[in-house]
């Protein structure tokens, strides 16, 4: 038991909230949706080693278009879990603001597509070799990294508009980010 109402809230986030130290590498994510031509996106900032790795890609699958942007929110995770894999990188935070990124993986949630059962599948796999963490953030809340991840996607689909392209330019210029195109 706990004697201050402090120490019993504490104890409950960090419970909820996987410890993760902050010079350890994180994945911002996030999905975009586009019903004229049925296609999503994904957007990811990978931020390790003292830079930004932006990759983004957009696909046309019609079974996992039918989920729409959740489709590119999944995409995202799992292709930044997959760089992760291929640049040595050993544990990666994914900062989300979609729930499901986190939920069917932790089975929180049940998977009652096949996109969100690959994607389980997918993490249940990769898992076994990468220490991945959860992190939600409220969407489009002004989350710097959010915002970008966002933009990112957008742009992969040909629907950034002017306060995307302004922020993905802006940031190019005032960081070193390496840009790729990256997919599964």
């Amino acid at each position: 038991s706990f004697s201050r109402k402090e120490d019993a809230e504490k104890f409950l986030n960090n419970s909820r909230e996987e410890r993760y130290s902050d010079d350890s590498p994180i994945a911002y994510v996030d999905g975009s949706y586009d019903a004229g031509s049925g296609t999503y996106s994904y957007g990811a900032v990978i931020i390790y080693d003292g830079k930004e790795v932006w990759l983004s890609n957009s696909y046309s699958n019609d079974k996992l278009a039918e989920m729409n942007n959740v489709a590119g929110e999944l995409m995202g995770s799992m292709c930044s879990m997959n760089y992760a894999l291929r640049n040595g990188i050993s544990k990666l935070l994914i900062v989300y603001d979609y729930a499901g990124v986190k939920n069917w993986c932790t089975g929180d949630w049940r998977c009652k597509t096949s996109g969100t059962s690959l994607y389980k599948r997918y993490y249940d796999e990769i898992s076994k070799i990468l220490h991945i963490h959860f992190r939600k953030v409220k969407g489009h809340s002004g989350h710097y990294y959010n915002n970008l991840a966002d933009s990112l996607a957008r742009d992969a689909l040909g629907l950034a508009n002017e306060s995307n392209k302004r922020l993905l330019n802006d940031a190019s210029k005032s960081r070193r980010v390496e840009r790729r195109v990256f997919g599964l």
